[in-house]
């Protein structure tokens, strides 16, 4: 499994949406996670296990993806059928590239 050399951070800006501190979101792992191990983790001092990947997308409620994609999810481009004049077609049709995109892109590593 490739590790994003920006995991840590991933972690940290994940945690401070939620307005975690460290302590709290390692309680809400189950014991997987520690306070000093999430601090590794986020430093980047430490390389997390898929226990630890797994134990932080339950507590904080998130897709794998957001910590392990080249591109986390968050900062995907997404396309909203609402608000300046944009309607369902017009949304439909910036999106439908990506979703192509994707689609290869799974298929490449399946």
């Amino acid at each position: 499994m490739n590790i994003p050399t920006d995991f840590g951070e991933r972690v940290r800006t994940q945690r401070q949406l939620r307005e975690l501190n460290q302590r709290e979101l390692a309680a809400m792992t189950d014991g997987i996670l520690s306070q000093s191990t999430l601090a590794r983790l986020e430093k980047g001092t430490a390389t997390p296990t898929l226990h630890h990947i797994m134990a932080l997308t339950w507590a904080l409620g998130i897709d794998a993806a957001e910590f392990v994609d080249a591109t986390p999810l968050s900062q995907r481009v997404r396309v909203a059928p609402r608000g300046d004049g944009v309607g369902v077609d017009t949304a439909t049709q910036q999106l439908l590239p990506f979703l192509q995109l994707r689609v290869n892109l799974d298929g490449l590593n399946a």
